[in-house]
């Protein structure tokens, strides 16, 4: 999915980035070299996705930023205009590459292609705490709701996950440049009152039947009354009511639903050719 590559994007970058704390060795660099050359055969035969997997990894490997260019150039025949995007940054931040002319050229490029990527405004409505909100199947903070958010142009869905289960969804459609607004409203929980609700939730039809009705209390002149062969004076019969008791409350407590926290650039394609020497 666009969005899943996306974040694929961010943690290939991140990681990246920690690498660069260390030189790489021989063989890294020299891998990095095969992985560059092969991503570069896949460009020349127009095979995007695979150029971008070689792309990444040679980046990854090598540290060396040119090879950005290769990837934005990659992502950009794919569409994926965000990604993209991402990469062009993250070459403008190296001090050693991008300097001079490359960068004005780069800079020139960021900035076309910033005014092509569409925003979506996403208007949720009806968010409970811990509710997730999913784009194209990933998790979206919350910080997200509302803003203009950047997208890559095509079809994505929206959908809202509460405990685990999907309570509202939608999906729309992006070009280029629009700025669409999505609406998507979520249906409120319930509230319910702590002391009931264990017995408001929904239990499998084999829990069910093992509710039972409270026991009725006798005084102890209706007690005295009893011959000594009733049910209430049978201790199996306690012994059973305590049985089934305990079990309720097990049963109660393992059905209860826990809430958890809501918690790139070019190669032969202009505007030039970088290499791994």
């Amino acid at each position: 999915m666009r969005t899943l590559a996306l974040v694929s994007s961010l943690a290939l970058l991140a990681a990246a980035t920690a690498h660069a704390q260390r030189n790489p060795s021989a063989s890294e660099q020299e891998l990095g070299r095969d992985e560059f050359n092969a991503g570069m055969r896949a460009v020349h035969v127009q095979s995007w996705d695979e150029a971008c997997r070689h792309f990444e990894r040679a980046y990854e490997l090598t540290r060396r930023a040119g090879i950005l260019v290769n990837l934005a150039s990659a992502e950009l025949q794919r569409g994926r205009l965000v990604e993209a995007s991402v990469a062009y940054r993250e070459f403008l931040r190296s001090a050693e590459e991008a300097r001079g002319a490359t960068r004005e050229r780069v800079t020139s490029l960021l900035d076309a292609l910033e005014g092509r990527i569409p925003r979506a405004e996403l208007a949720i409505e009806g968010l409970a705490d811990g509710d997730r909100v999913l784009l194209d199947g990933n998790e979206l903070s919350r910080a997200a709701v509302g803003a203009a958010l950047p997208v890559n142009p095509g079809r994505h869905r929206i959908e809202v996950e509460r405990f685990n289960a999907i309570v509202a969804r939608t999906s729309f459609e992006v070009a280029e440049r629009e700025r669409p607004r999505v609406s998507l409203e979520v249906p409120r929980p319930v509230a319910r009152g702590r002391a009931h609700a264990a017995t408001d939730l929904e239990v499998p039809r084999a829990h069910v039947a093992t509710r039972r009705s409270p026991v009725t209390m006798v005084d102890e002149g209706e007690q005295d009354d009893d011959d000594g062969g009733g049910v209430l004076s049978s201790p199996w019969f306690w012994l059973a009511t305590g049985v089934l008791v305990a079990g309720g409350v097990v049963a109660a407590v393992l059905l209860w639903p826990s809430e958890e926290p809501v918690t790139a650039w070019e190669g032969t394609i202009p505007p030039g050719h970088w290499d791994v020497r």
